[in-house]
């Protein structure tokens, strides 16, 4: 079972937090994607979502409880090669400029985590994954500026959508294929 988009937002704004439901989900995604293990959570989780805000050891624990959850259903959803994973997004009750956003916000934690935390280097990368990652890098800076029609708008969103499902299933069989390739090889080096 996934993840809600409404239940995550409800529990970061219990907490006070201005970090998103979709910019976490792609914290998580992109983590995940990097390799980085849910049992790194006490260094990675304050580095991503508790920049602006401390935490007592009280509100800390179930906070972090929470995260780890998402994280290992986001992984199970990413484990299950495609057929799960979705991107956290709000529904179609929002309205599509809030949709865009939040996918705009979704692009910003990706590549926050996988680049900068996760240090996933592009130039590391196969084409098509750093292809998809140039595409994540430019839809994070998406502003709707002319005034398409609704169903012109729907159909790209719906696109984009779709595009940022795929191209992280990518991205997370390549770079994880790669680790286990390298784990097994180092295996019959030994």
């Amino acid at each position: 079972m996934s993840l809600v988009f409404e239940e995550v937002e409800e529990t970061l704004s219990r907490f006070h937090l201005s970090t998103t439901a979709s910019e976490l989900h792609g914290m998580l995604t992109g983590l995940i994607c990097a390799g980085v293990e849910a049992d790194d959570i006490e260094n990675w989780l304050p580095v991503l979502c508790l920049e602006d805000r401390y935490l007592s050891e009280d509100e800390y624990r179930p906070f972090e409880q929470d995260i780890r959850d998402a994280y290992l259903q986001v992984r199970k959803d990413l484990e299950s090669f495609g057929v799960e994973f979705s991107v956290l997004l709000p529904e179609d009750g929002y309205s599509l400029l809030d949709r865009v956003s939040a996918m705009t916000s979704w692009c910003t934690g990706y590549l926050k985590a996988i680049v900068e935390y996760g240090e996933i280097s592009v130039d590391q990368l196969p084409d098509d994954c750093a292809e998809f990652l140039d595409d994540v890098t430019q839809m994070s800076d998406i502003e709707l500026e002319e005034d398409p029609s609704e169903e012109e708008l729907e159909a790209s969103y719906m696109t984009l959508e779709e595009h940022l499902r795929v191209g992280v299933q990518l991205v997370y069989e390549q770079l994880n294929m790669e680790a286990a390739n390298g784990s097994a090889e180092a295996g019959f080096t030994s």
